[in-house]
């Protein structure tokens, strides 16, 4: 949950068994994580990872994704960065996020040798 408005991810306090783990909420323009009453003039009260309403699975850090979607152009890219903290934070150790790290593609030589290793 990134660069959001108002909030990452809101709560409704009525909901005892919505068990919220393995979320990176960061940069949000009211909070990160909140928790609502469900009352119409409310708003979401803040709460924090590790505390006895929100998984200590759950953290407020920049994901480091390779690129957000610049307007008026439509498309980002997702993908994490190799400094992400979100890689291996998922249950079972998966990554966080839209799409995973993917390390860069292997750099070809460009010697005349390495181009004819080529085609051997």
């Amino acid at each position: 949950f990134y660069a959001n408005s108002p909030w990452g991810l809101v709560r409704n306090e009525e909901q005892p068994n919505l068990y919220i783990r393995d979320n990176d909420a960061f940069g949000n323009q009211a909070g990160n994580f909140g928790e609502h009453c469900a009352c119409p003039s409310a708003s979401p009260e803040p709460i924090y990872p590790g505390s006895d309403d929100l998984h200590f699975s759950n953290f407020s850090l920049d994901p480091r994704i390779v690129a957000l979607p610049n307007p008026p152009k439509v498309a980002g890219d997702f993908h994490l960065l190799e400094s992400s903290p979100c890689i291996g934070e998922g249950e079972g150790g998966l990554d966080l996020g839209a799409y995973p790290y993917e390390p860069p593609p292997p750099v070809l030589e460009t010697t005349w040798s390495g181009l004819k290793a080529l085609y051997r």
